[in-house]
């Protein structure tokens, strides 16, 4: 319903695990944290559009991770499974290093079709989540990324990479309800155009609450209003600690969760409303990892040739 017009565990120049002792009063976030959406701009293809996503990696694989409807479009086929198209063929990543106030940013070029024939895309066969493989690390300490064929970076100067501890990820069974939240992401659909309110190209983090949880549809319920332009974005999870506060990974934002009201005009007519309710839909951090899982279970060296 949210559709925008649109490599231990790490994660490049995104520090998600931060306990902090001694924060200041008038400050709930640490800076690192504002960088942590990535502006996904999708290109030469017929719903060209933006979104959000965020980087995250698995044992020296570099992922790029957004909802899976960002990239792919349903379409009918002649079985009863779904069938999946791109919606472009290329994709811009644009990503910050720190505070994005500082202006330090870099450009991830992505070709899609060629990341899609050479098996760098996995999709959820059942979660609105997917994952393009960006490239690897020779070991887990090096900092340098060695780029798939089919992507490429632009930056003004070189980023920071810092790797993003496994305690950083929750999983949906250990997610708290009740406990506050945050996330990332570039709701494009906000604003006028001739009332430059808000900068976007800068991500806008925005703090909810954890609301419930579906057990059937193993999904994340968010006290949260999302925007066209969110898809994608990562969830931050708060805990705090007898120490401090600790941030922690715990899904994808997917959709916002309707609000219909009837109005009734005559005792032959009526119309329906549908607006924004403030809740959303997550899908959990688990079934990305689930992907990664598969995808490193396949890879081997010779699939960057």
């Amino acid at each position: 319903m949210l559709r925008g017009s649109a490599h231990a565990i790490w994660l490049i120049a995104l520090p998600f695990l931060l306990t902090i002792e001694n924060a200041s009063a008038d400050r709930d976030l640490k800076e690192e944290l504002l960088s942590s959406s990535v502006l996904v701009g999708i290109v030469a293809g017929p719903d060209t559009g933006s979104a959000s996503g965020f980087l995250l990696g698995l044992r020296n694989q570099e992922f790029f991770v957004t909802a899976r409807h960002v990239l792919f479009d349903s379409v009918k086929g002649t079985s009863a499974q779904t069938q999946w198209a791109l919606k472009g063929t290329e994709v811009n990543l644009r990503i910050y290093s720190g505070n994005p106030d500082s202006g330090r940013t870099a450009t991830i070029t992505v070709d899609l079709q060629v990341a899609l024939r050479r098996g760098g895309i996995l999709l959820h066969p059942t979660q609105d989540v997917a994952i393009v493989h960006l490239g690897h690390r020779e070991t887990e300490d090096s900092e340098d990324i060695i780029f798939a064929p089919e992507v490429s970076m632009r930056a003004a100067e070189p980023l920071s990479f810092s790797e993003l501890p496994p305690s950083a990820i929750k999983r949906f069974r250990d997610v708290i309800v009740g406990n506050s939240t945050f996330i990332f992401g570039y709701p494009s659909s906000i604003g006028l155009k001739n009332l430059p309110q808000i900068e976007p190209l800068k991500p806008l983090l925005r703090r909810g609450v954890i609301a419930g949880k579906n057990m059937q549809e193993q999904t994340l319920i968010l006290d949260c209003p999302v925007y066209y332009g969110n898809s994608g974005g990562p969830v931050i999870e708060v805990e705090y600690m007898p120490n401090g506060v600790r941030y922690r990974i715990v899904g994808v934002v997917s959709e916002f969760v309707p609000f219909a009201e009837k109005w009734v005009v005559t005792h032959t007519s009526s119309n329906v409303e549908v607006s924004n309710s403030g809740y959303s839909i997550a899908v959990p951090i688990d079934f990305v990892i689930e992907l990664m899982e598969m995808f490193n279970n396949h890879w081997s060296p010779n699939d960057m040739e």
